[in-house]
């Protein structure tokens, strides 16, 4: 290891025992990195390019973790509308229970019903932040920043992604899966307001992400990666320092490169009969429909979270909680 990669290494642990000086964990249970398989140590930085079969192993390991039911201590006694957002990073289980796209009773989307499905997205997005250790090579400032304003992104690319999976690769126009246990549909709904919302983002999703989607028959390794991209992408992110920029850039072209590497090493096994210019001309042309999907998740995700912030600030469905408000509305004060 040479001089700057342990300058950078003990920076990491830095950041890593200053936040636990400050957080007090009281009768929290603290996320766990390690359940992801790995945790901040001696071994290679984010700088590293790593193999794909190791980053596969890692990134796959967080999705199958993100979706196991859990067991949590009873939240009946927490008042949501307090939780902020230092709570959500450092303590994101607290926020609601995991439940399985596949498996448990669904709950129709209501006025009544919004927070609960807000709390379980946002709380699954936060686990799944924690477990991203690049982010700590960022300053305090600039993470904050690069986690919330792509929430609303990464959030509608599961979405997008759930809905592929339960509609079996199908399209459905008249319901619109959430996730989490929470759905929509235009025959049940009779908010007018909740049908508006999940209109437009079904009508957007339709048309901008799914047929990318389908027509790669896209992979759950190729969507784990992807996730990475749109987080990395800040492009549309203001108000970040040039390093911390330029940090991201180089992660969303580390992803960007594993996605490529991953797709080539499928193709010869899926089509063993290709010569290696068709091999190169098959990785070449899915590669550029799967990275057209985060650019195309952009509109969703705007939409989304300028719908969100409306709903905070009416208190449509008790949504004006601090968290929201510092995710939907603070947010974009700071970043103007």
């Amino acid at each position: 290891m040479d001089d700057d990669e342990r300058k950078k290494d003990e920076a990491v642990r830095k950041v890593v025992d200053d936040k636990n000086l400050k957080i007090s964990r009281g009768n929290r249970k603290r996320f766990a990195s390690t359940e992801f398989g790995h945790v901040l140590g001696e071994g290679p930085t984010p700088y590293h390019l790593l193999g794909i079969d190791f980053i596969l192993s890692r990134l796959m390991g967080i999705e199958r973790y993100l979706e196991e039911p859990r067991n949590y201590q009873s939240t009946s006694k927490i008042d949501f509308k307090k939780i902020d957002l230092q709570q959500a990073l450092y303590f994101p289980r607290s926020l609601a229970p995991v439940i399985d796209d596949f498996n448990d009773e669904r709950t129709l989307i209501s006025e009544s019903t919004i927070a609960t499905m807000w709390f379980r997205l946002v709380s699954q997005y936060f686990e799944w932040i924690a477990g991203v250790s690049e982010l700590c090579y960022l300053d305090e400032k600039d993470k904050i920043q690069v986690i919330v304003s792509h929430l609303c992104k990464v959030i509608c690319f599961n979405v997008a992604y759930t809905n592929y999976q339960i509609n079996n690769g199908g399209e459905d126009r008249e319901r619109f899966w959430f996730g989490r246990g929470f759905y929509w549909d235009s025959a049940r709904c009779v908010d007018p307001n909740m049908n508006k919302f999940a209109e437009k983002m079904l009508k957007v999703m339709n048309f901008n992400i799914l047929p990318n989607i389908r027509r790669t028959q896209m992979k759950k390794e190729e969507f784990v990666m992807l996730k990475l991209v749109l987080l990395f992408d800040v492009s549309h992110t203001v108000k970040l320092s040039a390093q911390s920029r330029e940090f991201c850039a180089s992660r969303r072209n580390k992803y960007r490169t594993h996605l490529v590497d991953y797709i080539r090493s499928q193709v010869p096994i899926e089509s063993p009969e290709l010569s290696l210019a068709d091999i190169d001309s098959v990785t070449l042309k899915r590669a550029r429909l799967l990275l057209e999907i985060p650019q195309n998740v952009e509109m969703m995700g705007e939409f989304d979270d300028e719908s969100l912030a409306e709903m905070v600030r009416t208190d449509y469905g008790g949504m004006n909680g601090v968290l929201q408000n510092q995710i939907h509305t603070e947010s974009k004060k700071k970043s103007e």
